[in-house]
C-alpha cells in the first residue's frame, strides 16, 4: 500500500511493517525530505454471512401472536401484535384480533368509533316531536318525508356496515318504523284539518 507525502504530496517510499513504533515506522521523503511515521493497517477479511444472518425480517417472517404456527396478515389497531387471518376483525376499516375485542375492547373501539358513524334513526325522534308543537305542524309533511327516508337509510347501513349492525340493534329500527308509522298518521289527521279548514272558509265565503 502506498502513501503520499502530506509536505509535498510526492508518492513516499514504502513503509516498514511490523511495528506501530514511530521510531521504527519512520520514513523520509525523496522529494522534499519530510520525516514522519506512516503506519498501514491491513484489515481483516469479512467473513461471509449464513443464510440466517443474511435474511431480512419482512412481513413473510410475522407471526401471529394467538397462534404462532399462522403468518401474521395485519396489525391489531388496538394492542399493536401481529394478527392472522383467524384472529383478524374489520371495525371501522381498521384490524382488530378477536381476542382484544372480548377482554373488553369492543366497548372501548365501538365508543370511539360511533362519534363518526352516521345514526340516522336518532333524527326520526325529533321530526316526530316538531310535528307536535304547534309552530312546526304545516312542516309536517317534509318531515314525514324526510323521516321515511332516514329510516331507509337506517336500514340500509344496517344490512350493509357491520359496525353499524353491532352498534344499533332491531330494537332501535323497531322503535323507529313505529315513530314513522305515529308520524304518518299525524301528517295525515294535519292535512286533512287544514284541507277542511279550507273548504270551511271557502264556504263562508259563498
Amino acid at each position: 500500500m502506498t502513501a503520499t507525502c502530506p509536505a509535498c504530496t510526492q508518492q513516499l517510499p514504502d513503509a516498514p511493517t511490523g511495528s506501530l513504533d514511530p521510531a521504527v515506522a519512520a520514513i523520509t521523503c525523496r522529494a522534499c525530505g519530510w520525516r514522519g511515521a506512516v503506519l498501514t493497517l491491513t484489515p481483516k477479511p469479512r467473513p461471509e454471512p449464513t443464510p440466517e444472518a443474511s435474511r431480512v425480517a419482512d412481513a413473510d417472517d410475522s407471526r401471529c401472536i394467538h397462534h404462532p404456527n399462522k403468518p401474521a396478515v395485519a396489525v391489531c389497531t388496538g394492542t399493536g401484535s401481529y394478527i392472522c387471518d383467524l384472529c383478524r376483525v374489520e371495525l371501522g376499516g381498521e384490524p382488530y384480533s378477536v381476542q382484544y375485542l372480548d377482554g373488553g375492547g369492543r366497548a372501548v373501539v365501538e365508543e370511539r368509533l360511533s362519534t363518526r358513524l352516521p345514526r340516522p334513526e336518532r333524527l326520526i325522534g325529533s321530526l316526530l316531536l316538531g310535528s307536535i308543537f304547534p309552530y312546526t305542524a304545516l312542516a309536517a309533511p317534509g318531515f314525514c318525508v324526510w323521516g321515511w327516508f332516514l329510516l331507509a337509510k337506517a336500514r340500509r347501513l344496517r344490512r350493509e356496515n357491520p359496525l353499524y349492525r353491532e352498534v344499533v340493534g332491531r330494537g332501535a329500527l323497531t322503535l323507529a318504523s313505529i315513530s314513522m308509522i305515529v308520524q304518518t298518521v299525524l301528517t295525515v289527521a294535519i292535512v286533512a284539518g287544514i284541507v277542511f279548514l279550507i273548504l270551511a272558509v271557502i264556504g263562508r265565503s259563498y
